[in-house]
């Protein structure tokens, strides 16, 4: 039930070192912003639950990664360039931190300070990732100059149910 209008870029800076030829290791600091709309769905359920937020949520990740194809042979596009082919895999380990809101009356209101599910004590802010994913690549080189244009699919697993707010039980809204 993935609604593209609400998928977002991922913005993220690295820093990578490689200890092998086919192997290297990255730590990286990453923003993102999730965002779902119960209105947007088909789903019965979901739309009688009729929720909606965002999350801003800011992480930090050590990954390993697996370079499992690279071009043996650079095919030419030009004169003196080479262009190079690649694809890995990745796993590893990163934290997070996070903060779900809503939209009301024009302002967005966290939702955690509220405890929505009724909770006797709030839940954490902070949790642990562990991102996996594939991604490939293309380098253009020409002399001593390379440039790499790339795509990454990433995907995480997280200790926490509550990046949009909520588990599994709601709170009765007059009591909100």
């Amino acid at each position: 039930d993935i609604k593209m209008q609400k998928t977002r870029w991922n913005q993220s800076g690295y820093i990578k070192y490689k200890f092998h030829p086919f192997a290297f290791v990255r730590a990286s600091v990453n923003y993102l912003r999730i965002e779902g709309n119960d209105a947007l769905t088909e789903n019965p359920g979901r739309k009688y639950r009729n929720l909606s937020f965002r999350n801003d949520i800011t992480d930090i990740e050590t990954t390993v990664h697996w370079l499992f194809y690279s071009s043996a042979k650079p095919s030419g596009i030009y004169k003196k360039a080479s262009t190079y082919l690649g694809a890995y895999l990745f796993g590893g380990i990163g934290a997070f931190t996070h903060n779900p809101k809503a939209l009301y009356q024009g302002t967005w209101v966290p939702l955690q300070p509220l405890r929505t599910e009724g909770q006797t004590n709030p839940y954490s802010r902070v949790g642990y990732c562990v991102p996996f994913g594939a991604g490939f690549y293309v380098s253009i080189t020409r002399g001593r100059k390379a440039q790499r244009i790339g795509l990454e699919i990433n995907w995480r697993y997280t200790n926490s149910d509550y990046l949009d707010d909520v588990s599994g039980a709601w709170a009765n809204p007059a009591t909100l």
